[in-house]
């Protein structure tokens, strides 16, 4: 079959540009490493299994020692068993020096969707307008698009509808467990400040069930897997695409290289034996993860001594204590992603970003290790207050990021993470915010456990090749076709024109959406 276009990557940027293009009837060829799952995930809720199950140790540390071997991974996802299938191979394959910068991304079929906390926020029309210029109705057609193939949940006329901006494909909220549903409580008896705001998370998973896709049961294995399939993946795009006549996917394949003329794109890769592969196609859409991404953009377009910026998210993590709840037993149901989300105000312009989780379905010691006192020690302390406790995130805007991308003469790639000065004052302003906020709520951030992540721990990455005007190397136009590739289109995070402190999935998706769609106007002309 001769092929209209190549799609690289099977994650929600490469699938979101597949379904429009397929359902137009173009003869789409996706290409893919395509690791899959070699675990089974937990059947019963986290509470029975670590209760009952005797082969718990599988899926808590591995039949390999999987979790004890990657102790040092800065995310609790690289050290899940039942995830390891996400991460594998890429390390391997993407291969680069990196000073001060966390870097990590996913060969599955599916991506890191497999593997994320299902968070989901839309640009406001006023970002919108300031990121896409003339586009931005485009963009917000796209939300609509795409959104209702996620499966949000969490629609609540609070605070943050506006912020979150996704209601109006929104379903209810998951039943609340008893520490969100209490913050949330006091917040709306004691909300005082302005300067902080409270809300439902909205969240790409199921309060009701659709098509092959069941509701989630709250079974508290979010970090492990679902069961239920409540939390979507992109791999789940892949069983509609395999329906199509005009579809085809080939795994177990690197692409590395592109070259293209007027009239065809020639793509080169290696296959899992080693093998050179080649397939052309009249276009090429990119969405192999922006670090991927950028790889092959970087040998494509033979740049070097160049710095690319790539955007991440400064990160903190911190416990928040609720004392109501001190000595509480364990729940035996509880949702594992996060239930509860806050903004907090920066600057006039700027906003900060976060959620709480549950404790119940992460190990005590990934707690324990970032406490400033003996394991023994820590382990005795956090398991009397544990159960009382909710973690939380906070994500500063991508903008703030200075890491780069540096490309010496060979054209080798080295990562180099930084962020601009402001951030730790702009992330001790929020701290204190966020103390005082708690405080007339009656909660407690646990002293020592606020603390901010080296660049890229966030696993947020983009801009490296934004859209943008300017028709220079190492950008993206408007449509998404990169500068100096014709017919070649970025449509994952490597080509926003930047990262929001908000969940950026649904965006990336959008995006996607939206170049496919245009790609597709113009071929009907």
């Amino acid at each position: 079959m001769q092929f209209d276009v190549i799609v690289i990557g099977s994650g929600p940027a490469g699938t979101s540009a597949a379904l429009p293009l397929v359902r137009s009837g173009k003869k789409v060829l996706m290409l893919d490493w395509g690791n899959k799952s070699d675990n089974s995930v937990p059947s019963q809720s986290h509470y029975d299994s670590r209760e009952s199950d005797d082969k718990q140790s599988n899926w808590m540390i591995g039949k390999d020692l999987f979790s004890l071997k990657n102790n040092s991974s800065v995310s609790p996802k690289l050290r899940i068993p039942t995830l390891e299938y996400v991460f594998r191979d890429f390390e391997k394959s993407f291969s680069v020096d990196s000073d001060n910068f966390f870097y990590t991304g996913s060969m599955a079929t599916g991506g890191l969707s497999n593997a994320w906390g299902a968070g989901v926020a839309a640009l406001s029309p006023a970002n919108l307008i300031k990121e896409y210029g003339s586009a931005y109705r485009e963009m917000l057609t796209s939300y609509a698009n795409v959104s209702p193939r996620l499966g949000i949940s969490g629609s609540n006329a609070d605070k943050l509808s506006t912020y979150f901006n996704v209601d109006r494909w929104a379903d209810k909220g998951v039943d609340l467990d008893d520490l969100p549903k209490y913050i949330l409580e006091e917040y709306d008896n004691k909300s005082e400040s302005s300067d902080v705001v409270l809300g439902r998370a909205r969240i790409a998973v199921l309060s009701k069930p659709k098509d092959e896709r069941k509701k989630c049961d709250s079974l508290g294995n979010c970090l492990w897997g679902c069961k239920n399939e409540s939390i979507y993946s992109a791999k789940y795009e892949m069983r509609s695409l395999m329906k199509s006549s005009n579809f085809k996917v080939i795994n177990g394949v690197a692409v590395t290289n592109i070259k293209s003329n007027e009239n065809r794109v020639y793509v080169s890769g290696f296959d899992q034996n080693g093998g050179e592969i080649t397939f052309d196609a009249h276009s090429v859409f990119l969405g192999a993860g922006t670090l991927s991404t950028s790889k092959i953009l970087v040998k494509s377009l033979a740049i070097r001594n160049s710095e690319l910026r790539i955007q991440s998210c400064p990160t903190a993590a911190f416990l928040l204590f609720v004392p109501r709840f001190f000595g509480r037993k364990v729940s035996k149901s509880e949702f594992g992603l996060g239930q509860v989300s806050f903004k907090v105000k920066l600057t006039k312009k700027l906003d900060g970003f976060g959620s709480f989780f549950g404790t119940q379905g992460l190990p005590l010691y990934e707690f324990v290790r970032h406490l400033p006192i003996g394991i023994s020690s820590g382990a005795r302390f956090l398991s009397s207050i544990i159960n009382s406790c909710m973690v939380g995130n906070l994500f500063l805007p991508g903008t703030l990021s200075t890491s780069k991308m540096i490309v010496d003469e060979r054209g080798e790639i080295s990562l180099s993470g930084s962020y601009d000065d402001s951030y730790r004052k702009l992330g001790s302003n929020a701290k204190t915010k966020l103390v005082k906020q708690f405080a007339r709520m009656k909660c407690f951030m646990v002293p020592f456990s606020f603390k901010f992540t080296e660049p890229g721990a966030c696993i947020h990455y983009a801009s490296t090749f934004p859209i943008s005007d300017s028709n220079e190397i190492g950008t993206c136009r408007k449509s998404g076709e990169v500068v100096g590739l014709k017919n070649v289109y970025v449509v994952d995070g490597a080509s926003l024109p930047s990262l929001s402190e908000k969940s950026h999935t649904l965006t990336i998706m959008a995006n996607s959406d939206r170049i496919a769609r245009n790609y597709i106007s113009r071929a009907h002309k």
